[in-house]
Parts: structure tokens; sequence; C-alpha cells
């Protein structure tokens, strides 16, 4: 391993994504990719926790409505770690 100065440095990396932007390109896709699939995955997750949420409200015994005030309260202490 050898050093070099910044501006030494900064100019043999520029120079390096101007005769491989194909490469720069690509690399670029496959991190946008994996990233809209993680954002598909949280949202999916999202839905299907609410659905069920609102399936188990339905099948409940006095047919009231759920407490979603509460829901939310509860989930927030659950992610602060106040187990209150």
């Amino acid at each position: 391993m050898f050093g070099l100065s910044f501006c030494r440095a900064g100019r043999e990396a520029f120079s390096m994504l101007c005769l491989h932007p194909m490469q720069l390109f690509a690399i670029n896709s496959v991190g946008d990719f994996v990233l809209f699939l993680g954002k598909a995955l949280v949202v999916m997750a999202t839905v299907l926790i609410g659905v069920e949420m609102l399936e188990v409200s339905r099948t409940n015994s006095d047919n009231s409505p759920p407490n979603f005030y509460l829901i939310l309260r509860n989930s927030m202490n659950v992610k602060n770690g106040l187990f209150a």
C-alpha cells in the first residue's frame, strides 16, 4: 500500500471514472435496483401487517373497530424501548 497526495489521488480517481463509464453505469444500475427491491419489501410488509390488523379487528367478537390510536402509541413505545 502506498500513499498519494490528495490532488494526485483525486486526478487518478477521476481519470478511472472517465475511462470506464459503462462499468460505473452498471454498478449504479445494480445499486438502484437493490434499493428499489428493499423499498418494495418494506411497502409489502407494511401492507400485509395492516391487512392482518384489519382482519383481526373484523373477526373480533364484539365487532368494535380497533383503537388505532392505542395501537400506534404502543408500537411507538416498543420502537423506543419503552414497554408501556
